[in-house]
């Protein structure tokens, strides 16, 4: 796990950090297999946030509908992980109650 987070790392400073955590955060919410792993590994390793999460997870809520016609566990799955963000106080009750 340290060496995918390490990788990560790298991958974070070549390229844009936004796209990064739109792709991740759009993978934990519609992918059944690895979905809560990768949760898991952002909640641990990852938690050091861009700037622009409000942005990224606006713009996946706008997302929910299209990555639900695929994968239909993405509306449970997406609730679940904003339960988990709002647990570990990384988005406040207000911007919580906005994205449900």
């Amino acid at each position: 796990m340290l060496a995918i987070k390490k990788d990560i790392e790298k991958l974070l400073q070549t390229r844009s950090n936004e796209l990064f955590f739109t792709l991740l955060f759009a993978e934990i919410v519609s992918n059944y297999r690895c979905g809560d792993t990768l949760r898991e590994l952002f909640m641990t390793h990852l938690v050091r946030m861009p700037g622009s999460l409000r942005s990224i997870l606006r713009g996946l809520k706008e997302r929910l509908g299209m990555l639900t016609i695929d994968f239909p566990i993405t509306t449970s799955k997406y609730a679940e992980f904003l339960c988990y963000l709002r647990g570990a106080e990384l988005i406040d009750a207000q911007f919580f109650e906005s994205l449900k």
